[in-house]
């Protein structure tokens, strides 16, 4: 297991500039303070810096881009006939499955197999029990394409009936009005339950993911500062989605050569001469971003049960290398666009730029190099406190070109 890092949560509209790698002044840090993990500096009048930063080591060399697939390799498509007699999840068998469950969570080896049709999808649902003897329902979706095949949805999740809500997501953005003032709960250390999410993680999926995982602690501290912001946010059947037991929530990302697969918003402008590969129009394309873009996994660890929630979504199709090893704009290109930018705002309250880091994201192919496809591509984040709609906000850049591509209100 990778040592991993926690970092506890604290909270993401599209606006288009241009500028690129050479606009950039020399020497707004040394090569030391580049190679440095964390940057203070007053960047503009109002914007001072306060950030975590991507060390110059880490891309000096260059990095790739990758050709990536919603479709899914000929081994994952079966029959719906065949699925029925024969039910995998994530390559496993239903009993391989349940048992691989319970070794990794606690839960009983005993299982219950349900399928429901619902319009062209098909449900399937795994129910165990955990220590405590209480329900959990793993629940993995089927679809139909027009071949008559059936894949696996996005997402395999567990979901606590007594609960009544699907509360991972809305713990993980919760906080965006509140700062959490605690980071360790009593019943457990927020560090060691993360290496168990981990490993539930990988071995179900199989794959790697960036060793910084975002934590978000609610007990009784964060619970009622919530409320004291009047955040109460409804879950799908009318309740809250914190509740009166303990927990950590998790939050994972896929890792790509070292660094960690984001949804970042980049927006394109299409003219009339762009074309799209011959297999997949542009609406297609489009809206291939939102599925590839479902990049989080939710684990989340309550006081009294253990293994509360489970969401997790197929693996990506990584295909071949895109762009190999090319120069990436270092941060003091970023710094410079950056202070454009903010020297382009009216600036009412002290902004903090807590992030300079770099992340991968769904992007596409350029257009000089013919038909369009979806790829993963590095871009540069700049991360910052607005005092004055109390939200965290995005600065996306191309890594490749040092060009703006959006500015988004930050969620993890």
């Amino acid at each position: 297991m990778k040592k991993r890092t926690i970092r506890v949560l604290v909270l993401v509209l599209t606006s288009f500039l241009f500028t690129s790698c050479s606009s950039a002044e020399e020497g707004i840090l040394s090569p030391e303070e580049m190679e440095s993990t964390h940057l203070e500096m007053e960047l503009t009048d109002g914007v001072l810096v306060d950030a975590v930063i991507t060390p110059y080591s880490r891309y000096q060399n260059g990095l790739n881009a990758y050709y990536v697939s919603m479709m899914y390799q000929e081994e994952d498509l079966v029959s719906l006939e065949d699925f029925v007699a024969e039910p995998s999840i994530y390559g496993y068998s239903l009993e391989e499955l349940a048992q691989l469950l319970a070794e990794q969570s606690g839960f009983s080896a005993e299982y219950v197999w349900e399928t429901v049709s619902y319009q062209d999808e098909l449900i399937g649902n795994l129910t165990m029990r955990d220590p405590a003897g209480v329900e959990r329902t793993l629940w993995c979706g089927w679809s139909t394409d027009e071949a008559g095949h059936v894949y696996s949805s996005p997402n395999a999740l567990y979901y606590n009936y007594e609960w009544e809500s699907f509360d991972h997501s809305a713990a993980c953005n919760l906080l965006s009005m509140a700062v959490p003032d605690e980071s360790e709960l009593n019943f457990a250390s927020s560090g060691e339950l993360a290496v168990k999410a981990e490993q539930i993680l990988e071995t179900l999926t199989g794959e790697d993911y960036y060793p910084e995982v975002i934590c978000v602690p609610m007990g009784e501290a964060n619970r009622q500062q919530l409320k004291d912001h009047g955040y109460e946010l409804q879950g799908q059947f009318g309740s809250t989605p914190y509740f009166e037991e303990d927990y950590y929530a998790y939050l994972f990302y896929r890792d790509v050569d070292g660094f960690p697969l984001k949804y970042l918003c980049p927006s394109i402008t299409l003219t009339e001469n762009v074309t799209w590969e011959e297999e997949l129009n542009s609406q297609v394309h489009m809206n291939m971003l939102i599925p590839l873009m479902a990049n989080k996994h939710f684990v989340s660890w309550g006081g009294d049960s253990g293994l509360r929630y489970l969401s997790t979504n197929r693996k990506l199709c990584m295909q071949e290398v895109y762009k190999e090893q090319e120069q990436i704009c270092d941060i003091n290109v970023i710094l410079e666009n950056a202070r454009q930018y903010f020297d382009s705002m009216l600036i009412t309250n002290t902004l903090t730029v807590n992030h300079i880091e770099i992340a991968y994201s769904y992007w596409f192919s350029d257009v000089e190099d013919g038909p369009l496809r979806n790829i993963a591509a590095p871009f540069w984040t700049v991360q910052y406190w607005n005092p004055a709609s109390e939200f965290q906000m995005l600065l996306v850049y191309d890594a490749f070109t040092g060009q703006f591509v959006g500015e988004k209100m930050y969620t993890p």
